[in-house]
């Protein structure tokens, strides 16, 4: 419940202040707190607030005790209040002219001026009228600076005795009229008419149903043995029944506007306030979809000026850089070539060595009575010549040669003995390592 809004009726009584919290949840309203703040008798004289400073710093303690989310629906004492009974007008008139109406003829009608008043009004059932209930804006002003100097959220400001009105569903079938009293006064309220009675020289609900000419029997009285504003089904209360019964006889029926949704009169701008509401709804509802296709517009346009650019930006650094390459491109080719020709050299100084080191395990392999004629170079064959003194050193020589990890042994020649007793070979052989990339 801490979560939930708080509706606060508070009334505000010649001796002491009271307040009721419940809160709303989807089938029923919770009586949630209640206080009875005691005030000194001149603070409030005949219901007007003699010194808004003092009252501010006996309810601030009160105020602080209230969560942040709290509506509250002050009362008005009904003595400070006139009613007046208007015929509707000939002509069809809208909200803003009725209200400018009504206020010039309230004027007119008690000879003041329009802006000393603040009024309500709401429609005569029985008759084509509007029953206009109106205070001075002063009074209302006084109450308004208590609020703000508590720094509380009043939603409404309405008479006291208008507040019975809302519980008269919940009376039994017979009882058309509820009554609350306190020491000085009777509050009343019908169907169609509310207001207030002093209490001096009346002290019981019959004397009370005789001056409003009404059947005492259909009189139903706030208190205990009478009518229960908290029972009902209209709201629940974890208090005992009698503490419940004492709190409904002392809160006064100001108290009670905290379980009313909408109060029947309600000396705040609420007509204004709902115009500029609903205009401001449909303002926005016609406004909201044009600027969202503004700021989508917008939002594309400014893509595509982005995307141009970036493209632009892009463009010319590709441009600039062809630049950069055709001018640097004749210093490149010729490191290029450099680099080539100078890994051609190391290629072939390596061949160089490679032919070297060959050559030297060649010629290693020779038995000590072998040697060699001829040594040729052709299409990747080399071609060896050469005398041996014996066969058995020619068997040795073709043996190594077999073995020889530089040369592959593919071909071999003629082999015949000269006039001198000497053995002539012929050898053909290939390099196992390709030498094709240093060509």
């Amino acid at each position: 419940m801490a979560f939930k809004n708080w509706q606060i009726g508070l009334h505000l009584q010649q001796q002491e202040a009271v307040a009721v919290a419940i809160v709303r949840s989807a089938k029923e309203c919770l009586l949630h707190r209640w206080w009875r703040l005691p005030l000194e008798n001149d603070i409030i004289k005949d219901g007007r607030i003699v010194d808004v400073q003092r009252l501010a710093n006996t309810l601030l303690p009160w105020s602080r005790e209230l969560p942040q989310r709290h509506h509250i629906m002050l009362a008005f004492p009904a003595s400070r209040t006139l009613q007046r009974s208007f015929p509707r007008p000939s002509m069809s008139l809208g909200e803003r002219e009725q209200m400018a109406w009504l206020s010039g003829t309230m004027a007119r009608e008690l000879d003041m001026d329009p802006d000393s008043l603040r009024f309500d009004y709401s429609e005569d059932a029985l008759s084509p009228a509007y029953n206009v209930t109106a205070a001075q804006s002063k009074e209302l002003a006084t109450l308004l600076t208590l609020a703000e100097r508590l720094r509380v959220h009043v939603s409404a400001i309405t008479p006291d005795a208008s507040a019975l009105q809302r519980f008269l569903p919940f009376l039994p079938s017979h009882q058309q009229c509820l009554a609350w009293r306190d020491n000085e006064q009777w509050l009343w309220a019908t169907r169609y008419s509310w207001g207030r009675k002093l209490a001096v020289g009346m002290t019981s609900a019959k004397e009370l149903a005789a001056a409003l000419s009404v059947d005492p029997e259909s009189v139903a009285l706030c208190g205990e043995g009478g009518f229960d504003p908290w029972g009902g089904g209209f709201c629940s209360s974890a208090a005992a029944t009698a503490t419940r019964w004492r709190l409904c006889h002392r809160a006064g029926a100001g108290a009670w506007e905290g379980v009313l949704m909408n109060p029947p009169i309600n000396f705040l701008p609420w007509r204004q306030q709902r115009r500029t509401a609903f205009l401001r709804f449909w303002l926005l509802m016609f406004v909201a979809p044009l600027l969202l296709a503004v700021g989508i517009t917008l939002i594309l346009r400014l893509t595509s000026n982005a995307e141009a650019r970036v493209n632009a930006v892009l463009l010319q650094a590709e441009q600039q850089l062809a630049r950069s390459l055709q001018i640097t491109k004749p210093r490149l080719l010729e490191r290029q070539q450099l680099r080539e020709q100078r890994l051609q050299r190391q290629r072939q100084r390596q061949f160089t060595r490679d032919w070297q080191s060959a050559l030297e395990a060649l010629a290693a392999l020779l038995p000590e009575h072998a040697w060699l004629t001829t040594i040729s170079w052709q299409q990747g064959t080399l071609e060896i010549k050469g005398l041996t003194t014996s066969i058995t050193a020619l068997n040795a020589l073709e043996t190594s040669l077999r073995q020889d990890a530089s040369f592959h042994l593919n071909q071999r020649g003629a082999t015949q003995q000269d006039a001198q007793g000497r053995w002539q070979f012929e050898y053909q052989l290939t390099r196992k390592v390709s030498d094709e990339h240093v060509l």
